[in-house]
């Protein structure tokens, strides 16, 4: 499920920020609902390699698996047999009550992983694949990308009961469609909540609305796409087709 993520750094090592210096930054993140035990971590390095250090935890904060990679000969660590490459890790979640895992990046660099030449090299980010080779989580291109000077992110990767109860109350018709696309919720008592759009790539494509019943997608192009809801109950995604 596609969602926005925004944090805010309201403290640095410890030493509060005043209100006008909190630095906030967001995102776009992927939470897929999966019913598998076993993964595969594809995670493709940008120019400046050794600057990445992830760590995989799952929701006991226990760590599943991390790792940084070598720096290349070139300034500030760029270049190198590390840099613009696929690394692929595959893990298996022998709990059974693990209901979330998270992906945390920290760059030195403070660019996040940035895309060099993408004509050329490939985009910097993070696959999450079964282990047949199905993917759950596309590499998408606001991976971890961002202007923030404190480069660390948490990216849900398994689903939620809060989502799934959302997701429950929310309906989109009709799907396919070729111009107005419907929404509707079962909820009980009114409850806010703010949609917008995205593509396969997880890219916004329409503007953040609120507590609007339906999408006027006719100038879309043909394809595939979600509409992301967000509720203070929780947040869910749908797929939809445009004609």
């Amino acid at each position: 499920m596609t969602t926005l993520f925004e944090a805010i750094v309201k403290e640095i090592n410890g030493n509060p920020l005043p209100e006008n210096e909190q630095l906030k930054f967001t995102s776009t993140y992927l939470r897929p609902v999966v019913e598998t035990d076993a993964y595969r971590i594809l995670f493709t390095t940008d120019f400046y390699p050794g600057e990445i250090t992830w760590e995989l935890k799952d929701n006991k904060g226990k760590s599943i698996l991390k790792n940084t990679y070598n720096p290349g000969p070139g300034q500030f660590g760029s270049g190198g047999e590390d840099a613009h490459k696929t690394f692929t890790h595959d893990i298996l979640l022998e709990e059974t009550d693990i209901s979330c895992l998270t992906l945390s990046i920290s760059d030195t660099g403070q660019d996040g992983l940035t895309s060099f030449n993408p004509n050329v090299n490939p985009v910097p980010g993070v696959e999450i694949q079964k282990i047949d080779g199905t993917v759950i989580k596309p590499k998408m291109d606001s991976d971890y990308t961002f202007t923030s000077t404190r480069n660390i992110l948490t990216k849900f990767i398994l689903s939620s009961n809060a989502t799934e109860v959302v997701a429950d109350k929310f309906s989109i018709f009709p799907n396919p469609t070729s111009g107005i696309l419907n929404i509707s919720n079962s909820f009980e008592d009114f409850t806010d909540y703010t949609i917008h759009v995205t593509d396969m790539m997880g890219k916004q494509i329409t503007p953040t609305y609120q507590n609007v019943n339906f999408v006027d997608i006719t100038n879309f192009n043909a394809g595939i796409y979600f509409i992301n809801i967000f509720t203070d109950k929780g947040n869910a995604a749908f797929k939809f087709m445009k004609q």
